[in-house]
Formats: C-alpha cells, structure tokens, sequence
C-alpha cells in the first residue's frame, strides 16, 4: 500500500535557519534553497495507536539543499535537511482543527 506524500512542492523554497542563542560558534543565520526530495516516510496511527502512546502521525522528508546566500564561498556544495511534519491522526483528515485538537 502506499503512503500518502505530506511534503509536497517544496522544491525551489528557501529555509531560513536561525542557530541557538547558545550555540558557542556565533554562526549568523544560514538560507538554503531546496533542490529536490531524496524521500518521504510516513508514519500514520489511529486514534487508538496514539491512546496507546505510540506518539503523532508525522511524515520526515529527506531533501537535497544549496546554499541561497548570493555571497556563500562553494555555490556548488550541497547538503541534506531532513523535515518533520506533524500530520492528522488517520480518520481526522476532515474534520476541523478545533475538534482534532480537543
């Protein structure tokens, strides 16, 4: 069975990471353009799968990043980024907000 896809049409967005306040490095923010998913998993639970503290439905894509910054030292250097999207629990996916959160 396949999964549903949750990261969608991020190709081309520009991420922003802002570092901790303490972090010892003192690295300014880093803007990073995302050039292509490498891959998406998804974790989806029942209601009764999070009664039972198996945590939230979420989906974790794995995607290839450029540096954006038009003054960064390697254009050409390349990185990954993993993003983490917390998703409705299955059988939730139409009702609304307020009353998943209840």
């Amino acid at each position: 069975m396949l999964s549903p896809e949750f990261l969608t049409r991020l190709e081309g967005t520009t991420v922003t990471i802002n570092p901790s306040p303490d972090s010892p490095l003192h690295v300014g923010p880093t803007r990073w353009e995302i050039v292509s998913k490498v891959e998406e998993r998804t974790h989806i639970v029942t209601q009764r799968d999070a009664t039972n503290g198996l945590g939230p439905a979420y989906a974790a894509g794995k995607f290839l990043c450029r540096p954006a910054s038009p003054d960064n030292d390697n254009p050409n250097s390349l990185s990954f980024m993993r993003i983490y999207k917390q998703i409705p629990i299955a059988g939730t996916e139409f009702t609304k907000a307020p009353m998943r959160a209840a």
